[in-house]
């Protein structure tokens, strides 16, 4: 018999109903649990079920792509999207979903041991699709809170986000992780705020706190440690490809790009040149201290 668990990120309420128990299915959740509400108040209903349709003849594929455990592929038609993980040992998992990300059906391979992966995984997409049309945004990176204000630190695979906020961490006392992978934004009363997630990639910090967000920065590798402050379609350009969104897909990426409009207006935005040392903490902290002066 299905039961029905309900959480709240970043203010945001869904339901999902398994016949497994999801809290230890995923532990990460745990912190974000919440009381039942009714369904028109919910972001998504997600049903996870032994099986579900196959899919239709007019699917078409939009994408393939690769993560830790294997590729993701995904298909569309008129009104609906099909997403399907297929790990390296030969399980598929399967995600069916409305444009919009509301109503959810999900297929887990119920032989594969990393199931509970597979279903954070797809939660994530589900997720992050579905708060575009609310004025949310998931981020690929890490978030470190200090003096009641986080920033985040974005840049591509291997660029040193994880190493950045360590030194953050080890430069500042006073400061905290809130999240090591995909923190969320949202805009409210003309104010930018981060809030912590369940997933936080290889590092287990699953914080259920908001904090106002102080500045965003893309870290570079480079040979020498020095701030670029962005601004209007720079910081744009900055923030856009480490924003999940479908992009193929107009509207939600519409709803992405009117959110990111609104937020280069009320934050600073940087790219920070950097070594893995502490003085490229430094200065970023007082690069981003110099804006509120």
């Amino acid at each position: 018999m299905n039961e029905t668990y309900h959480y709240r990120i970043a203010d945001f309420r869904f339901s999902v109903s398994c016949i497994w128990n999801l809290d230890n299915l995923l532990p990460s959740f745990s912190t974000f649990r919440t009381k039942p509400c009714c369904e028109e108040e919910r972001l998504f209903v997600m049903d996870v079920l032994p099986q579900i349709p196959e899919s239709m003849d007019d699917m078409v594929e939009m994408e393939i792509s690769d993560n830790d455990m294997g590729q993701i592929r995904l298909l569309e038609t008129n009104d609906r999207y099909r997403i399907e993980l297929k790990y390296e040992d030969g399980m598929t998992h399967i995600m069916q979903a409305d444009k919009f990300f509301t109503s959810i059906q999900v297929q887990l391979c119920l032989q594969d041991r990393y199931r509970s992966e597979a279903l954070s995984s797809m939660l994530r997409i589900a997720f992050s699709q579905a708060i575009l049309s609310h004025g949310g945004i998931s981020v690929h990176a890490s978030a470190v809170t200090r003096l009641d204000s986080t920033y985040l630190f974005m840049g591509k695979s291997g660029t040193g986000k994880s190493t950045h906020a360590s030194l953050w961490l080890s430069c500042f006392p006073d400061s905290e992780l809130l999240n090591d992978d995909n923190p969320i934004i949202r805009i409210q009363n003309q104010t930018a705020y981060v809030y912590g997630s369940p997933w936080s990639g290889k590092t287990p910090c699953y914080k259920n706190k908001r904090y106002r967000l102080g500045g965003v920065v893309k870290l570079v590798q480079a040979k020498e440690n020095r701030f670029m402050l962005q601004e209007s379609e720079n910081a744009f350009i900055t923030l856009l490809p480490g924003c999940s969104a479908i992009h193929k897909d107009t509207v939600l990426y519409n709803h992405l790009c009117n959110t990111l409009i609104e937020l280069i207006a009320v934050i600073p935005v940087g790219v920070l040149l950097c070594k893995p040392e502490q003085e490229a903490a430094l200065k970023c902290e007082a690069a981003f201290k110099a804006t509120l002066a």
